[in-house]
């Protein structure tokens, strides 16, 4: 299948990430969407979702508690009580709140979690995120908007988040690694049109080692690109791979609950070792009583920068590091500079976190 949204000086890799939490009982027990479980809704609807946002549905993959959608521009997870959907290239995924509220109602949502990365090419782009927040204001009053910048590696990622309560700790646990600019070598292997050396792409990033006992479902883009899910009871992890020479983007995203910062690391290295991105960003969510698993160190050709903290009300936190591969980049003495907006406030409050 060949790629849609393409812009004429490549295809746009950064994404936009929406989650959105639900609770389908009232107090008294009636369900407030008629359903007793997202899952139970219809592929049609999702199907319906996805074409909102200016995607399709390519495959399907499911466990007792999670369907895994394959998409045409990145993934969609479906679990019993909150979706999660991830969209690259030049897809509108703002358009898939009003559907979400058509046809469960506002009132059963109870959290929004709304995020865009740097573009390459921001000017293809149908909406800018100030215009994406403005609509999602006008559903979710309260609602605060956070861009976190690190001018040293010319990234940063912009954040809309909602909500009347604090999420369950394992619904509040995900990890985003973020990578931009390829190592050269690393993008002639996978711009090769040869099918021969694309076959389970998971095998050679030897994830079945390190997420042992996960099922895989993968699609070969063409000319070149290169998407993965896999689900393992709750526990999903997804990678997205655009290996444009010009601006190349790779994401890998899970709510995998390690058991240690070892393990952590291992997963880590072995994704930035495949891909030795020139930069990358390390994105934490979780409760706020959780710490964060990463400790921080450096290894080899990457530095790795001090660990950053913000609260995320109601009942979260983000931890972030940023990660560069270049040897003159001196990223622990660099701080992180955070916006944080708050709704109804009257300007931007600046801060930077030590």
């Amino acid at each position: 299948m060949e790629w849609k949204n393409v812009h004429p000086a490549g295809f746009e890799g950064s994404e936009k990430k929406l989650e959105v939490l639900v609770s389908l009982e009232s107090k008294k027990g009636s369900k407030v969407a008629g359903i007793p479980s997202l899952r139970t809704l219809p592929r049609s609807f999702w199907d319906s979702v996805v074409a909102a946002s200016g995607a399709q549905i390519l495959s399907e993959l499911s466990t007792l508690y999670c369907d895994a959608f394959l998409l045409s521009e990145s993934s969609l997870f479906v679990f019993q009580d909150r979706i999660i959907m991830i969209t690259c290239g030049q897809t509108r995924l703002i358009e898939a709140v009003p559907r979400l509220i058509d046809r469960l109602g506002e009132g059963a949502i109870t959290g929004v979690f709304y995020e865009r990365k740097n573009e390459a090419y921001p000017e293809a782009q149908h909406t800018r995120f100030e215009e994406d927040v403005a609509r999602l204001k006008g559903f979710f009053q309260g609602g605060q908007t956070q861009s976190l910048e690190y001018p040293a590696l010319g990234g940063y990622v912009r954040l809309f988040h909602w909500g009347l309560m604090a999420p369950k700790k394992e619904a509040a646990r995900t990890l985003e690694l973020l990578m931009h600019d390829l190592d050269p070598a690393v993008l002639k292997v996978f711009q090769n049109n040869d099918r021969a050396p694309r076959q389970k792409l998971s095998q050679t990033l030897q994830f079945p080692q390190i997420f042992s006992g996960f099922q895989f479902d993968e699609f070969w883009f063409e000319p070149c690109g290169y998407s993965l899910n896999a689900l393992r009871g709750e526990e999903y992890y997804t990678l997205h791979l655009t290996p444009e020479t010009h601006a190349s983007y790779v994401s890998f995203e899970t709510n995998r609950a390690f058991q240690s910062a070892a393990e952590f690391r291992r997963a880590i290295e072995r994704v930035l070792k495949v891909f030795k991105p020139k930069s990358s960003l390390l994105i934490q969510f979780g409760h706020v009583e959780a710490p964060p698993v990463w400790v921080e160190a450096s290894w080899g050709e990457f530095e790795v920068s001090p660990t950053q903290t913000l609260s995320l009300e109601p009942g979260m936190k983000l931890h972030f590091n940023a990660i560069g591969r270049n040897p003159h980049l001196v990223l622990p003495t660099m701080a992180a500079q955070w916006r944080s907006h708050r709704s109804g406030a009257d300007a931007l409050s600046n801060s930077t976190l030590e």
